[in-house]
């Protein structure tokens, strides 16, 4: 839960060719900033072209999880970045 960001996460894809996350739970609009903090590293790392092991309580697609309401009701950035984040993990 360590606020970091995309300047971080470049700095580990320059020192690492692979970098492996473990144990990633699933995710809401409730934990908007981690949900943030996860696009923006695996975005900087697709960058970088280091490859990305990962371990989570889902599969990448259900691993945000966004009620219908908060669909209907949000305008959170985050519900379309998560696509782009989940065809990067596949």
């Amino acid at each position: 839960d360590k606020a970091l960001g995309a300047a971080d996460y470049l700095a580990f894809a320059r020192a690492f060719h692979t970098i492996f996350i473990a144990d990633i739970p699933k995710l809401t609009l409730q934990e908007r900033d981690q949900v943030r903090r996860f696009i923006t590293c695996i975005d900087s790392l697709y960058e970088r072209h280091t490859k990305v092991l990962c371990t989570a309580e889902l599969d990448p697609i259900s691993l945000f999880y966004v009620s219908e309401d908060d669909k209907n009701n949000s305008v959170a950035d985050e519900i379309f970045a998560w696509d782009r984040t989940v065809s990067r993990l596949m």
